[in-house]
């Protein structure tokens, strides 16, 4: 999710005064909904390390407890007068309406790294949502509309609730639709796994991805007209990789990441070129990929992530 909807979503919750004192300490639940993303300082390191390190150690459940000691302690410096259980409790509710918000969406979060390393996400909104920073409006306008402080907030949470419940029940309906539709199909699809993924601006329109024994279907389906093209992808990891699987960082975070991949191999001077693509974000015409240079006799030589 966007730093921007983060921070809407954190006055939110402050204005709504659901914890006493949430007003008077608002900047703690506004930091604790953004502090999260300081995962951001991997990029110095540079886009390689971002992706093997975003949303893992910072936003589980371990890396929120850690996050939330300084920052408690920051908040009493700043707002003495708030009592420290109940700043304790504003903390937690800023981090966590980060990371919940971050698992609403496509790429979402891995809550019980180092214990589990795998990520989850509910998949029901975008990276960048405007409807929902429109819902979120309300709060930060409060002042020039003539209506009871807390009001203008709850009213703005429940209707955020309300457009999730929306999302996840087109989403449903998304999914067993594909799964009516491969019913009657001539192939008979038997998929182990369907999700669906919400388009830009348009929750009527899904990305679904339906994937078997080494095959991924991918289908652009509207709620309205239904299906459309059916495209297959190879979804099994190339056996080229397997000499570098114990010795790559970023095949390992890659193939944890996303269970929906397309890989591709070309022959090169030096070898082979292995390329895996994240088919999560295809429907966008952009996403995430990870290459992968060979030598002829299986040594990496070299490996990148990338958007494209």
């Amino acid at each position: 999710m966007d730093t921007i909807t983060h921070i809407l979503f954190g006055i939110a919750l402050a204005r709504s005064e659901l914890v006493p004192e949430a007003r008077s300490a608002e900047a703690i639940v506004i930091l604790g909904s953004i502090i999260p993303d300081i995962d951001l300082v991997f990029r110095v390191k540079g886009i390689n390390q971002y992706f093997i390190h975003h949303r893992k150690e910072s936003h589980s459940l371990l890396g929120l407890f850690f996050l939330s000691l300084p920052l408690w302690l920051f908040g009493i410096l700043i707002f003495p007068e708030v009592g420290r259980g109940w700043l304790y409790l504003l903390v937690w509710m800023g981090l966590f309406s980060h990371i919940l918000l971050d698992y609403l969406t496509i790429y979402g979060v891995d809550w019980f790294y180092p214990f589990r390393n795998s990520f989850y996400n509910f998949g029901i909104i975008p990276i960048f949502d405007p409807w929902l920073d429109i819902l979120l409006l309300p709060p930060v306008l409060e002042k020039f509309i003539p209506l009871s402080q807390p009001f203008l907030s709850r009213i703005s949470l429940l209707l955020c609730l309300g457009y999730f419940g929306l999302l996840a029940s087109f989403k449903f309906i998304a999914i067993f639709q594909i799964k009516e539709f491969f019913s009657k199909s001539p192939e008979k699809v038997m998929a182990k796994e369907i999700r669906a993924y919400p388009y830009f601006l348009n929750p009527f329109q899904w990305l679904v991805l339906a994937k078997t024994d080494g095959i991924v279907y991918r289908i652009k389906h509207s709620l309205i007209s239904g299906p459309g093209p059916v495209g297959r992808f190879n979804n099994k990891v190339l056996s080229q990789l397997d000499t570098i699987r114990d010795k790559s960082q970023l095949l390992k975070a890659f193939l944890v990441f996303t269970d929906f991949q397309n890989w591709e191999s070309t022959e090169t001077e030096q070898g082979v070129k292995v390329v895996g693509n994240d088919l999560r974000f295809s429907h966008y015409g952009k996403g995430f990929r990870a290459e992968f240079g060979l030598s002829q006799n299986g040594q990496l030589i070299s490996e990148k992530f990338s958007y494209y």
